[in-house]
């Protein structure tokens, strides 16, 4: 739990940084909102030209994965900065701060909000998964534990067999491994009911983690 508050106050703090830079630089007033939206869709953007390279030749998984903590790093350095610079010219009055906004808008703002975690939630615990999912995670542990990009067939573990052309440019694996490795969580979670887990898509996991783990 304290893994998810902390990728979750991360993703926003980034996104946040990206589209405040992104305003000033335009020179458009954003509000948070409208920052953290455009800054999300920009980082994930970025990331995939920047892995592209990375997965078409095949390339080692951790120079992908220093660029990205450095990009992210950059981000939020330089817009502490830029904010520090212009602090006099931000007029923030706490006890004003809710003046402007009517009852009905904190309402809706309180509803989305709620709506975000309660799809969260579901998504955790209720979600379907079968031997796709097993695929997805089988990639991340792939990424992870050889090092590299889209070299190795996910689905068995082996080297002689490359990677699917369907997946060969696909960074959301990627992106997964990147904050996996970041933030030292695991890969794969089963869910506490049994209902939700396959029983063929635990075979595979275990069959691919095994060959991934074994000399």
């Amino acid at each position: 739990m304290i893994s998810f508050l902390i990728i979750t106050i991360f993703f926003l703090v980034v996104s946040f940084c990206t589209g405040y830079l992104l305003s000033m630089f335009k020179n458009i007033e954003w509000s948070w909102a409208l920052k953290i939206s455009f800054g999300f869709l920009i980082n994930i953007g970025l990331f995939q030209i920047i892995s592209v390279p990375f997965m078409y030749f095949e390339l080692s998984f951790s120079p992908l994965f220093w660029i990205t903590i450095l990009y992210c790093l950059l981000i939020i350095i330089v817009s502490i900065v830029i904010f520090w610079k212009n602090r006099k010219c931000i007029n923030f009055d706490v006890k004003n701060l809710f003046k402007d906004y009517q009852k009905k808008d904190i309402i809706i703002g309180l509803l989305c909000i709620i709506t975000i975690f309660l799809q969260i939630y579901v998504v955790i615990c209720y979600q379907h998964t079968d031997i796709d999912d097993s695929f997805y995670l089988a990639q991340v542990n792939t990424v992870l534990h050889t090092n590299s990009l889209q070299k190795i067939d996910a689905a068995s573990g082996i080297g002689m067999f490359g990677l699917s052309a369907d997946y060969q440019l696909v960074s959301y694996e990627v992106l997964l491994a990147v904050f996996i490795k970041l933030f030292n969580i695991t890969t794969l979670i089963i869910s506490k009911k049994p209902g939700n887990t396959g029983i063929s898509r635990d075979i595979r996991t275990e069959f691919t983690t095994d060959l991934l783990l074994s000399d």
